[in-house]
């Protein structure tokens, strides 16, 4: 048996409370505090990175936090998002993927380090209350195409993806499921009561041809994609939809106001107000030249790479406006 330590009797600092067996097997003196407990109750100071003991009220580093037993270490992982790989604690500090002096993480995409609360705010620790995405899931292999199963991060332990669900594993809140049949976007809630997708095998149906996809496959087909995705798409949507209907009702004003010109006087006074007039519907239609090109270049724009998150409904609602907007500068501008 290999003693890692003790409580130092003489200066009453905590060694660390855990024993550790030659078969690999971890004796806990103390149940030590989940990483969420830690952030949670105000142990771990996220700003500095700094763990104080709450029975001792000694202060150190969250690596000797988890090194002494006091967090333990199978309760967190970290991401490394350029590289898509989940390390433990322990790995992440051996790789600088965190820094233990100066209490921060890397943010990989980014090539910079942040303080815990930043990586907190940025997803770079999964636990239990922040568990990995769907779509996470599937990019950080947590998810086998090859059996639809899912690995438990913190057990190594394989399980369907309806378990993974029910441990609180995998976050269905976050991921969305295009409909392969009528092209409408659902929630995994709706895909799984619908028998889209079958959370027993891991695999996607597509009722019509009895096809039967991976999740991996999927999310290459693009019948996958993130809520976020999708609500920010949706914004642009309205918005788009909003620019589109309000340029129509300034064409539809032009018109008007071409419509109402009389034939051309010959008094003096009166022609120079009807030229007066023309004049300004002419510096109007110059004005809104750009604003018109923009808000149609737009459109082209979300059509294009809104396909993956916006259902077909939506898309060819999106093309109708266009094709309206456009012939309608056509026809009266």
């Amino acid at each position: 048996m290999e003693r890692r330590a003790l409580v130092d009797a003489d200066t009453g600092r905590i060694r660390s409370l855990m024993i550790h067996f030659e078969q690999g097997t971890i004796v806990f003196l103390r149940e030590p505090l989940s990483f969420d407990v830690a952030v949670e109750n105000g142990a771990l100071d996220t700003v500095s990175g700094r763990f104080t003991d709450i029975c001792s009220s000694e202060i150190m580093t969250l690596k000797d936090a988890f090194l002494k037993g006091l967090v333990d270490q199978d309760s967190v992982m970290v991401k490394d998002v350029a590289r898509k790989r989940l390390l433990a604690p322990i790995m992440a500090y051996e790789e600088n993927l965190m820094q233990a002096e100066r209490g921060t993480v890397l943010s990989s995409s980014e090539n910079i380090f942040v303080t815990i609360a930043g990586a907190l705010e940025k997803g770079l620790f999964v636990t239990l209350r922040r568990p990995l995405s769907l779509l996470e899931a599937i990019e950080y292999c947590v998810y086998d195409a090859d059996t639809g199963r899912i690995t438990n991060i913190f057990t190594h332990e394989t399980m369907t993806l309806q378990e993974a669900i029910d441990n609180s594993l995998i976050d269905t809140t976050t991921t969305v499921v295009k409909d392969p049949k009528s092209g409408r976007i659902i929630t995994i809630y709706e895909a799984i009561t619908e028998s889209i997708l079958d959370t027993v095998t891991g695999w996607l149906t597509i009722e019509e041809t009895t096809e039967i996809l991976t999740l991996t496959e999927a999310l290459r087909r693009g019948l996958l994609s993130t809520a976020e995705a999708r609500m920010a798409i949706q914004e642009r949507y309205k918005l788009c939809d909003d620019n589109i209907h309000k340029l129509l009702a300034w064409m539809n004003g032009v018109e008007k106001s071409l419509a109402e010109q009389s034939p051309v006087r010959e008094d003096i006074n009166d022609l120079n107000d009807q030229m007066n007039n023309l004049k300004n519907i002419k510096n109007d239609l110059d004005d809104h030249q750009r604003p018109v090109s923009s808000c149609l270049d737009q459109v082209q724009e979300l059509v294009s790479r809104g396909h993956d998150v916006l259902s077909t409904e939506e898309i060819q609602q999106l093309q109708k406006s266009d094709q309206i907007g456009r012939a309608s500068c056509r026809e009266r501008v």
